[in-house]
């Protein structure tokens, strides 16, 4: 059995409690977690391990683009999403592992489902993992898919 699917297998729909320590862009942060059964061989400590999480359900602009629009706009979604779980306790609903082996999941952070939270406040756009939607990014912070503009709230 393959590492990918032994992991696949050990994470698929698990709820796993994490603490998120690194926030990559506005849908991918690593948590560092119990490894589920396995302790160090001279203690009885978990074994604490790192997995990237992509966040499920939609996605936020990219930082690695040549288009300014849409790196001005995806570092808005990172800041965001640090601002609302960096270094906090969540609960991973994890489904599976993405082709890139990033956990896929739903984070829950007091209470609250934070991919929704990044939806309904047009900080991410719904996204099944599928083809992408083309979209034109703006400078006054909003984004075109289709006919319709979202516009992304004012930062606090």
């Amino acid at each position: 059995m393959s590492g990918a699917k032994f992991l696949d297998e050990i994470f698929n729909n698990v709820d796993l409690k994490a603490k998120v320590t690194e926030i990559y862009d506005g849908d991918t942060c690593t948590i560092e977690t119990e490894f589920p059964g396995v302790v160090h061989r001279d203690s009885s400590t978990p074994l604490l391990i790192k997995f990237k999480v992509r966040m499920m359900g939609y996605d936020t602009p990219e930082l690695r683009t040549r288009n300014l629009n849409e790196k001005r706009l995806g570092y808005i979604c990172k800041q965001v999403l640090s601002n609302k779980i960096l270094n906090e306790d969540v609960t991973i609903k994890c489904k599976s592992l993405d082709k890139y082996g990033r956990l896929l999941g739903t984070i829950i952070c007091k209470n609250e489902d934070i991919n929704e939270y990044m939806i309904v406040n047009n900080y991410g756009m719904t996204y099944d993992g599928g083809t992408k939607k083309d979209v034109i990014y703006n400078e006054d912070n909003s984004y075109v898919i289709g006919r319709v503009t979202y516009r992304l709230p004012a930062m606090k």
